[in-house]
């Protein structure tokens, strides 16, 4: 595998920028273009803030709709099984030793927004922090997600790992349910180690009453 690269796409990427440097139609389109040709999606408080502007974006721009893709929202994840103080990206990624988002402000935002050139250039850099945290992030709590994206159906190995596709196990007891038992397994690589359960139901000894 080559060394993974963060791609950026912004509004000066397109020609419109010359033009009207505030209007975004072009970066919403290419949005949904990938959206289109992605399986999953993987942010922080993405569910409730970034799925939902670009949408708004693409209304506004009146596109076509788009079908989003599955949706792993980090924040979600560690809020379901960890409880912290805060669930912010900057304070989350600090106590996992990630280190910290880039220092912004509202005067960045706002400059962005009026079509400054340098300000959407130290934007974009900060959001790169952003994307290079988030999947540190992702790794760590990934294993412990119960309700991770199927990896194992996605990569074509119905007998993989269901959080990263690996086919390496080691036997980890049972897993009950009210009228069945099945074999779990966990997962031996190293970077995962997620629990899994067989879809093949055991035999259970009958107990006779008299």
């Amino acid at each position: 595998m080559g060394k993974k690269q963060i791609h950026t796409c912004y509004i000066w990427d397109f020609p419109l920028y010359k033009k009207d440097p505030r209007n975004d139609i072009e970066v919403v389109k290419k949005w949904a273009e990938l959206m289109k040709l992605t399986d999953i999606v993987v942010g922080w408080n993405s569910d409730r803030f970034d799925n939902r502007v670009m949408y708004g974006r693409l209304l506004i721009h009146k596109l076509p709709p788009v079908m989003l893709p599955q949706s792993v929202d980090v924040m979600k994840a560690f809020r379901k099984i960890a409880a912290y103080d805060s669930y912010k990206l900057d304070d989350v990624s600090d106590s996992l030793g990630h280190g910290r988002k880039r220092h912004t402000d509202i005067d960045l935002w706002y400059d962005c927004v009026m079509g400054d050139l340098k300000a959407q250039k130290n934007m974009v850099t900060y959001n790169k922090r952003d994307v290079e945290i988030t999947e540190l992030d992702y790794i760590d709590v990934m294993p412990h997600m119960a309700n991770h994206p199927n990896m194992a159906l996605l990569l074509g190995k119905p007998d993989g790992c269901r959080v990263c596709g690996g086919t390496e196990f080691e036997g980890a007891g049972w897993k009950y349910t009210r009228t069945q038992k099945y074999r779990r397994f966990q997962c031996k690589n190293k970077t995962c180690r997620a629990y899994n359960a067989s879809t093949i139901r055991e035999p259970i000894a009958k107990t006779m009453h008299t």
